[in-house]
């Protein structure tokens, strides 16, 4: 049986977490996250960037990243900021 390195990579609300391991070639996303004992319902997961599912099947040096789920949606809070200060007569911040 051939063996690949897998990382796991994701932020626990209080710190962040980076770890390797082996796991049998074939092994996917779900899979190794539920060795590791890792609940992952709640996030997004992606391997370099990508969004992927919880039945990617891994190569050999992936990392498996879990992104928290958003409370705000960016565009909303910064239509809501813009609204706020519009009330308020304050002016947007040169950068």
């Amino acid at each position: 049986m051939k063996f690949q390195y897998i990382e796991v990579a994701y932020y626990d609300g209080v710190s962040g977490l980076l770890f390797g391991l082996k796991v049998d070639q074939g092994f996917n996303a779900g899979q190794v996250l539920d060795f590791c004992g890792i609940d992952y319902k709640h996030y997004k997961l992606g391997v370099r960037g990508e969004n992927i599912n919880s039945d990617h099947v891994l190569q050999d040096g992936d990392r498996v990243e879990l992104y928290p789920a958003l409370r705000v949606d960016p565009r909303e809070k910064r239509r809501r900021l813009e609204e706020r200060r519009k009330l308020i007569g304050q002016k947007r911040r040169a950068k």
